[in-house]
């Protein structure tokens, strides 16, 4: 299954109505990955990675950082990985 594929189902799966569950992702929302303006390819490697480029915390920026500061410190492992991943919606535009 190619990573197209992959993203395709899972999205799919995501908009599928069901008893247990007390939503679904509208119709009418894009798709998540394109929501959250994230670059597919860099989102698996991240996956992939995730205690090496990240540590423990991951997300915007501007979110770790307060975070970081609410928790009584500075920064955490992984800022510019944080940057190049999940632009605040501010950079995004």
């Amino acid at each position: 299954m190619s990573l197209d594929q992959y993203l395709e189902l899972l999205d799919w799966t995501g908009r599928q109505p069901r008893k247990d569950k007390s939503g679904a992702i509208p119709e009418k929302l894009e798709k998540i990955i394109t929501r959250l303006d994230i670059e597919p390819t860099m989102w698996v490697e991240a996956m992939k990675s995730f205690t090496s480029w990240f540590g423990s915390i991951a997300g915007s920026a501007e979110r770790v950082l307060q975070h970081a500061k609410n928790a009584g410190g500075r920064w955490y492992h992984g800022m510019s990985r944080c940057r190049d991943l999940f632009p605040s919606p501010d950079e995004s535009s």
